[in-house]
């Protein structure tokens, strides 16, 4: 009877052990199927290629005021005087070998600078025009102030454009100052310009032809060629001379100037002219042939010109003899398109 009560706990003992053996039993061939599993993935990574990647490295960047900084300061060691050796070459005793003798130089070859043209030119400079920003006809030096027939600016790359149409060479003389005075000033002006300056002249009316193809230095020499050019081939009573040097023919008109002109790359530009700009046949008088050349066309033409160069070009227009709408429509394009350029008129 003992036997038969104690069953029941017996077989709760036999049913938890056999539980735990269970679980253990499980928990066994969990463990051992982890196994195998990461025993496969470690032997497939080893057998299959790994994959290619790319990877985007992060640029470095200098702050620019750390750049400008670092820049600043190598400009200022390239300033630092370079070593010299100021040893002299001497001997205590005569050697084996004497040094040659030394060439004889022409005495006409040897410069020698007198300190008081030094002098006189700086006088010069701070006395005329390019000091106090007057005159007329006389400037420039080192790229400062510029003044030409009453109109002063500044710039570095000159470009003179003259219109030498018969009405216009007709208006100066009734104004008083005639294309021979005209050529006068430019001589003057060319002169005045310092040798850190280069200039360029042209002359236009449905023709147009420049003193050079390129803005030349204003050395001595250049200054006496474009002397010579003024005297032989710039035109004083009205059409252009046959077989003017660099003549472009054929009518094309003022549009084409200005692109010709805007090819020199110039910071400064005086045009003197009626501002009745024509392409096509000649005129004759008061009775003008060919298209008269809108100022719209002018306008958008001179705004992509300006465009393509870095600073917009200043540009001076002197007025001679012009009608009422010729003259409202150049100044508004010289207040809108002309940089910091004036516009002024020669009263008849």
């Amino acid at each position: 009877m003992t036997q038969a009560v104690l069953d029941p706990q017996v077989q709760a003992r036999l049913r938890r052990r056999r539980i735990i053996i269970s679980v253990i039993v499980a928990s066994i061939l969990v463990h051992f199927a982890g196994a195998i599993v990461a025993g496969i993935w470690i032997v497939a990574r080893y057998l299959l290629p790994t994959p290619a990647t790319f990877e985007v490295k992060k640029e470095i960047r200098i702050a620019a005021e750390e750049r400008q900084h670092r820049m600043n300061m190598d400009e200022f060691d390239a300033l630092k005087p370079k070593p010299s050796f100021q040893d002299k070459l001497s001997t205590a005793r005569p050697t084996e070998f004497s040094l040659p003798d030394l060439p004889t130089m022409p005495l006409d070859a040897v410069s020698t600078v007198d300190p008081s043209d030094i002098v006189s030119d700086q006088i010069d400079g701070l006395a005329s025009a390019a000091g106090d920003g007057s005159g007329s006809g006389t400037g420039g030096g080192k790229g400062g102030s510029i003044s030409f027939l009453g109109v002063t600016s500044t710039g570095r790359r000159i470009v003179l454009l003259f219109d030498i149409s018969t009405t216009v060479t007709k208006a100066v003389d009734r104004a008083g100052v005639p294309m021979e005075k005209i050529k006068e000033k430019t001589v003057e002006l060319v002169n005045s310009l310092g040798i850190n300056t280069t200039f360029g002249i042209g002359q236009f009316a449905r023709n147009y032809a420049f003193f050079n193809n390129e803005l030349l230095p204003a050395t001595d020499p250049n200054k006496a060629k474009v002397k010579a050019w003024l005297d032989e081939w710039f035109t004083t009573s009205g059409s252009m001379k046959p077989n003017t040097p660099h003549a472009v023919r054929g009518s094309p008109g003022f549009i084409e100037v200005l692109k010709a002109a805007f090819k020199l790359k110039p910071d400064l530009i005086y045009i003197i002219s009626d501002g009745g700009f024509y392409r096509g046949s000649s005129s004759s008088g008061e009775n003008t042939h060919g298209e008269k050349i809108p100022y719209e066309e002018i306008n958008r033409t001179l705004r992509e010109l300006q465009e393509e160069l870095p600073m917009p070009a200043n540009i001076n227009f002197i007025g001679v003899g012009m009608k009422k709408d010729d003259l409202s429509g150049m100044k508004s394009i010289i207040r809108t398109r002309g940089g910091s350029g004036k516009f002024r008129q020669l009263e008849e």
